[in-house]
């Protein structure tokens, strides 16, 4: 799901770290930084977000991967773009940009 979040003061990197978000990487050809939140002790299941900064404001695309992908060197996953889980997520991230 796609949300945004006004920019803030704080380092939008260090804010996401605070919320428990681990940084993956950052792509410079697309501006766009890669983060995970892992929901136990294993890489899943986790929340994926990537992050592309605005003028004004963050542009966020959540999902979240229920386990890794079945076959090697395919992308799909299990993963739920919208509903409850993700909306949940949603309301705590943009909390961490407002307090």
């Amino acid at each position: 799901m796609i949300f945004e979040v006004k920019k803030t003061r704080d380092n939008f990197i260090y804010l996401l770290r605070s919320a428990g978000y681990t940084f993956q990487r950052e792509d410079k050809n697309s501006n766009q930084f890669s983060f995970y939140r892992f929901l136990g002790p294993s890489a899943y299941p986790r929340f994926h977000l990537f992050v592309t900064p605005g003028n004004e404001a963050l542009s966020l695309k959540l999902h979240f991967d229920q386990k890794m992908p079945a076959y090697s060197g395919v992308a799909a996953h299990n993963g739920e773009y919208d509903g409850n889980l993700v909306d949940r997520e949603i309301s705590r991230i943009k909390n961490f940009f407002t307090a």
